[in-house]
């Protein structure tokens, strides 16, 4: 989950209430927002990642002022037109451009730090590290409407980007800068690249790489142009409300400018209109487990920020534009329960005649921890999902069978593990500062494709181990491997095998009973080398699903 840092009076000032550190946590954790540190005026909070509104101090104290009842319901923002066009003439490789206005906004030294801080969350999360959303905000001192997005060649165009003195053309922006570097594969494969450019051609912004350095924002920016360019029309349209509602909120009045697309057709943006979904009280009511009326659900919605409008036997709920986590009226229904408190609900022991017990193959599973603990290993936890470099190339396996994720965060985390050995491999790369021997293990979930399972997947639990250092070898890890499954009630017979992360002639196939069960060996000096790793690895991986199965046979 995202964490944010601001300034706790900067928070209070917003509210426009003082309140005491213990006292302030617990409204924060009623709205969804968990206090992780409160250390003299720093404050440091997290939240969920679809709760994009709530990635900046004014998105928290907007949510807490309307919690509180300082304000009522919807929260409404003027929008004014003096006529501002922005051409879109057509950009393949980035194909969506909204943007606004936002003047007189007071960027103080917490408001800056809170905007700058806002876009790298919304580029990492929502944003999907650039890919699908990236923002520009530009002092509009030295622009001059109308605007222009379009495209053209590497080099056909150079401006001064951010952070540099020189002139730079398209290309040296990716060869040299470091923005460049680390973001220039999302528009790369393209032949012409997007810019972002005013009516005397000076160029504002090359997304989703850099903005040049002439709109730089300070704090004695006043008017401020923010442009938004991704993949999908949608979510670039949700973090401009965002991000023009939270300047809003700096006392900025919001502008609207007129998109005129490349077939002459014209929108106006910021849209903050707000989104309707029709709810139905027996829903809430049985989902939520407590008694209400079309009042009490009117009052409750109302602190989370939403309007209600009673048509006849209809309930429509009007959501604020800049609440992306609204999809179904079950979104609502956790709103009306924050509304109402979740510390005011109270817990009741489920109608049932059955006691829950722990899973066998998790009780399994922690006698192979234990186990592994006295042998003296560390355990270590990684994530499910990560990504075929690291899963596949990094252990020189050429497989294209791991389940890839429709929208991924990040491109560090695109398909799902079927695997726990490259992970601790990984996390022995980031630890080549600490003292030798390391031995650390992860006992966890592996999913691979399975098309004879109802959702073309199934799970197996599996144990991996890695051991590094001087004296490690194929016979002292194999000694390990036979004590842990030994201390699970098993015999293992080892059979000659050939794995492309281990070394030929020093690796071995693992099976008890005649099946095999997983394998073992010496890391591959191809493998160490990809992890940077320059001391010898060994290590095994088992599955402790089918481990299990043939001690319950016994």
């Amino acid at each position: 989950m995202p964490s944010i840092e601001f300034n706790k009076n900067d928070l209070m000032e917003l509210i426009g209430e003082e309140m005491d550190d213990e006292l302030l946590e617990e409204q924060l954790t009623e709205i969804g927002v968990e206090v992780e540190e409160i250390e003299d005026d720093k404050m440091e909070v997290e939240t969920t990642s679809d709760r994009i509104d709530l990635l900046s101090v004014e998105g928290i104290a907007r949510n807490l002022r309307s919690y509180l009842k300082k304000e009522k319901g919807l929260k409404k923002y003027g929008i004014m037109d003096e006529g501002l066009k922005f051409r879109d003439k057509g950009v393949e490789v980035r194909p969506e451009v909204v943007g606004a206005v936002v003047k007189d906004v007071e960027l103080n030294t917490a408001a800056m730090k809170s905007l700058i801080q806002l876009q790298e969350k919304l580029h990492g999360t929502f944003g999907r590290d650039r890919k699908k959303v990236s923002i520009g905000v530009h002092d509009i001192e030295n622009i001059k409407f109308p605007l222009e997005y379009r495209e053209c060649g590497p080099e056909e165009i150079s401006f001064v980007p951010l952070e540099k003195e020189e002139e730079m053309n398209l290309e040296e922006i990716l060869e040299k800068h470091d923005k460049g570097k680390e973001y220039g594969h999302i528009i790369r494969d393209g032949e012409k690249w997007p810019i972002i450019v005013d009516s005397n051609e000076k160029v504002l912004s090359f997304p989703p790489i850099i903005n040049g350095v002439t709109t730089e924002v300070d704090e004695e920016t006043k008017d401020v142009f923010v442009d938004v360019t991704g993949t999908d029309r949608d979510a670039i349209e949700y973090a401009l409300n965002v991000i023009v509602t939270t300047l809003a909120e700096r006392n900025g009045e919001i502008h609207e400018i007129e998109i005129v697309k490349p077939d002459g057709s014209t929108e106006s943006y910021p849209d903050l209109s707000p989104n309707e979904f029709s709810i139905d009280l027996e829903y809430v009511v049985s989902t939520v487990g407590i008694d209400m009326d079309r009042e009490d659900l009117e009052e409750y919605l109302n602190k989370m920020g939403h309007n209600v409008v009673f048509e006849k036997e209809d309930i429509v709920v009007k959501v604020p534009s800049y609440r992306a986590d609204m999809l179904h009226q079950a979104d609502l229904v956790e709103d009306v329960a924050m509304g109402y408190g979740y510390s005011n609900i109270e817990p009741e022991l489920p109608n049932v005649s059955t006691i829950g017990e722990k899973d066998s193959l998790e009780e399994f599973t922690d006698v192979a921890r234990e186990l592994m603990v006295g042998l003296g290993y560390q355990e270590i936890m990684n994530p499910t999902i990560r990504n075929k470099k690291i899963l596949r190339e990094y252990m020189r396996s050429e497989k294209d069978d791991l389940i890839v994720i429709k929208e991924p965060v990040s491109e560090k985390y695109t398909e799902v593990r079927d695997t726990l050995l490259p992970q601790l491999l990984e996390t022995l790369s980031k630890n080549t500062h600490n003292s030798y021997p390391q031995k650390i293990f992860e006992a966890a979930d592996t999913i691979m494709k399975d098309e004879e399972k109802p959702y073309r997947a199934s799970t197996d639990k599996k144990i991996s181990t890695v051991h590094a250092g001087k004296n490690v070898g194929y016979s002292k890890i194999l000694s390990e491997l036979r004590g842990l499954v030994n201390g699970l009630g098993k015999e293992i017979n080892v059979k000659e095998t050939d794995k492309t992360f281990y070394i030929d002639g020093r690796c071995a196939e693992i099976e008890v009973d005649g099946e095999k069960v997983g394998h073992v060996g010496e890391i591959h000096p191809e493998v160490l080398e990809n992890f940077e790793l320059e001391i010898p690895v060994s290590g095994f991986e088992l599955s402790l699903t089918l481990l299990k199965e043939k001690c319950q046979r016994d």
